[in-house]
């Protein structure tokens, strides 16, 4: 069968579906990736996919590049003649099922891993997008949802039908490669880690003036970014902004994106993430649960799935700087808890966000 995905970026494609991509094509399937070009499309032609290089702006709303996309979407669905096709992100979704529309005996799949940054904006750019996804989306489509506030919210706009969504949890993790050296860190010096798309609503600010707070009372403490801009987010946080961290503080340290990010997980005692973004299920949090990390982040959709608090991690409301010290400071304090925790993280992970699960779900919509 020809399978072709489209997304925003072919970094989305190879971070968060190449074990997905491997599993088709070690089926016998053939892999078509539809995103704009960038330096992970070449890995992802090493992992044996067909790709075409398409424009697709991540923000704002332009209808002559927004029809330009649909045409030139309309053209490669034309051109591969597809068994499935499967959109992620905003913009696919909604231009890639308006193309599709045309096509017969081809299944159509939209993820929406995340309602992102537009359902923050005004009501007027809401309503225009709840619009366009109604007009997009079939009754003949199927719809992915990471998290059951998402699913509910199409629900409730009469974006969708019952019938036509499926609950995934997440878009996995590969438990066995992310693992920790030792389950129970213990450590002199407590260094908790964030690591993310470094987007102010991710809680990056947030972060760093928790860790200030802590640091006033607890010297023996370190805070660690990993991440690095996004420039094609007008929510960025300037590369400026990150230098001046690293000059002005020996407590707070900013870390580019390192690929192997095992490596950073390995070596906090743990992972934050206020963020107060409109996530799907972070893959960052189900990456740091299944290194066996006690979790602290926010309770909003998508972020308090992978969070049972008080078992495997504490939840801490948005933008609330001194709630997000304190649940730090809990964590500080209580070092057998917060190994606790840790074992408990992992055993979540492997339970309810395992890559096998997430995967055997998402062929089961392909090939039904």
């Amino acid at each position: 069968m020809k399978i072709v995905l489209v997304a925003n970026t072919s970094w989305y494609l190879y971070n968060f579906r190449k074990p997905l991509i491997r599993e088709l094509i070690n089926l016998g399937h053939s892999v078509y990736a539809i995103s704009p070009k960038d330096s992970y499309t070449t890995k992802l032609r090493d992992l044996g996919v067909f790709t075409y290089n398409v424009r697709i702006s991540r923000s704002g709303l332009s209808p002559i590049r927004d029809l330009a996309l649909l045409l030139r979407l309309l053209k490669l669905y034309i051109k591969t003649h597809p068994n499935v096709i499967h959109h992620f992100t905003v913009k696919p979704v909604i231009y890639g099922s308006i193309a599709s529309s045309l096509l017969k005996n081809t299944k159509i799949i939209n993820s929406v891993p995340g309602l992102g940054i537009v359902f923050n904006n005004n009501i007027i750019t809401q309503l225009l997008v709840i619009t366009l996804y109604r007009f997009a989306i079939s009754i003949k489509h199927q719809v992915i949802f990471q998290n059951p506030d998402d699913l509910m919210r199409f629900l409730n706009y009469r974006i969708v039908k019952e019938e036509q969504c499926s609950l995934i949890l997440s878009s996995g993790v590969d438990t066995k490669y992310f693992r920790p050296n030792s389950v129970g860190r213990k450590s002199k010096q407590i260094k908790f880690g964030i690591m993310a798309r470094l987007l102010w609503s991710k809680g990056i600010n947030e972060f760093v003036k928790a860790g200030h707070m802590i640091y006033e009372k607890n010297k023996n403490t370190k805070f660690i970014i990993l991440g690095s801009p996004d420039g094609g987010s007008s929510n960025s946080i300037p590369e400026e902004w990150l230098n001046k961290i690293n000059k002005s503080y020996t407590h707070i340290q900013w870390r580019e994106h390192i690929e192997d990010v095992r490596l950073f997980l390995d070596e906090i005692d743990v992972f934050v993430l206020p963020s107060f973004y409109p996530e799907g299920v972070p893959k960052s949090l189900i990456e740091a649960a299944s290194m066996a990390l006690p979790i602290i982040t926010t309770d909003t959709p998508g972020c308090k799935e992978v969070v049972e608090d008080g078992k495997n991690g504490l939840l801490v409301p948005t933008k609330d700087v001194k709630a997000l010290s304190i649940a730090m400071g809990t964590m500080i304090s209580d070092e057998e808890k917060r190994v606790k925790m840790g074992e408990n993280s992992r055993n979540l992970a492997k339970n309810k966000f395992n890559i096998e699960k997430v995967n055997k779900k998402t062929l089961y919509l392909y090939f039904q």
